[in-house]
């Protein structure tokens, strides 16, 4: 999920909790990796419905560690957020995947890194994606307090949010069959390339 559509997630609950009367015991939200979590958290927090209904369990953060200098370091354009910094300075987890692809001194590095955006998230390594979901589900890390003082126009839903025009996507549609080689071929290419 994009944090732009933040009244489509609104939408949805709605309807799974109120029109469907749906009784889950617990939703997982994935946002996109260009995600500010900030505007998806509001929602459990200024929309009633929801309120009252849902509590935001934790904001957990997987941070590539192979990766995530060069995004750190990227420079934006005036009020143009970065998003990895957001994501790692709202979370109340942070998980430190492909470990096993850097050495321990570039890892400490990175480890460091991360700290002086978040001093309080819990640090945990992750190899292959491996992970107990226990460490995941039902941990009531989330504090409505501690976000509001890193962020204190946080439950603001007017703030600007502005994201870097220079991701961008394409689509590409077609009515008939394809054949899936061909295309994987020239995915591998375009990435290759581009």
């Amino acid at each position: 999920m994009c944090c732009t559509v933040r009244t489509d997630l609104t939408d949805v609950l709605r309807r799974l909790l109120i029109v469907e009367k749906h009784d889950f015991d617990g939703i997982i939200i994935e946002t996109t990796g260009l995600a500010d979590p900030a505007p998806i958290a509001q929602t459990f927090f200024v929309e009633p419905d929801i309120v009252e209904r849902c509590t935001l369990d934790a904001i957990i953060t997987v941070v590539d560690v192979k990766h995530v200098m060069q995004h750190l370091d990227e420079k934006r354009p005036e009020g143009v957020e970065n998003e990895t910094l957001e994501q790692i300075a709202f979370a109340d987890k942070l998980l430190l995947s492909k470990c096993d692809l850097v050495d321990e001194d570039y890892l400490a590095k990175v480890i460091a890194r991360v700290r002086s955006v978040n001093t309080t998230a819990e640090i945990i390594r992750v190899t292959n994606g491996v992970i107990d979901p226990n460490l995941l589900l039902n941990i009531q890390s989330f504090s409505l307090d501690k976000c509001i003082d890193k962020e204190p126009d946080f439950l603001n839903t007017d703030a600007e949010h502005q994201h870097d025009e220079s991701v961008t996507s394409v689509s590409l549609v077609t009515r008939d069959p394809m054949m899936w080689g061909p295309i994987e071929d020239w995915m591998r290419a375009l990435v290759e390339t581009k």
